[in-house]
């Protein structure tokens, strides 16, 4: 059974449906995500540093030694209630964050393949954006 919630399924998903689409009514597959480079840094990282927080999700966002911009990830509350209950860990995540056009980044694995976009939103009145939006909105919590 394929999950399409879980690990890569929706690789092949995306893979099977871009097939479909093309052969049923020529649609052409999206484009994949950019690739910035791995020296590829924000001018002024401030914005992006702190917590921001979902129903089933933890983000933090820090910055390393290198200037680099880390998002961790640490599922919680129902999230975690759900991975128990399949049997899974639920098991921080952390991924680095490289800019691509003003407050989208896409996320990358320990290659520095892109893997998702996500896109800092808003401003709070010390110029920090307010929401992370990792496929749901993530409102500032610090």
């Amino acid at each position: 059974p394929i999950l399409p919630n879980g690990g890569a399924a929706g690789k092949l998903i995306d893979a099977f449906l871009d097939l479909l689409f093309k052969a049923l009514t020529a649609i052409e597959p999206a484009p994949g995500l950019p690739s910035p480079h791995s020296d590829t840094r924000v001018a002024d990282p401030r914005r992006y540093l702190g917590r921001f927080q979902s129903r089933p999700t933890l983000l933090e966002v820090t910055l390393d030694e290198n200037d680099r911009l880390w998002l961790t990830a640490s599922p919680r509350a129902d999230a975690v209630t759900m991975a128990v209950a399949a049997g899974v860990t639920a098991d921080p995540q952390r991924h680095e964050l490289r800019p691509i056009a003003g407050d989208t980044f896409v996320l990358t694995n320990p290659s520095g393949a892109p893997i998702q976009a996500v896109e800092f939103l808003g401003t709070d009145a010390t110029g920090r954006a307010r929401f992370l939006h990792t496929g749901h909105a993530a409102p500032r919590t610090d």
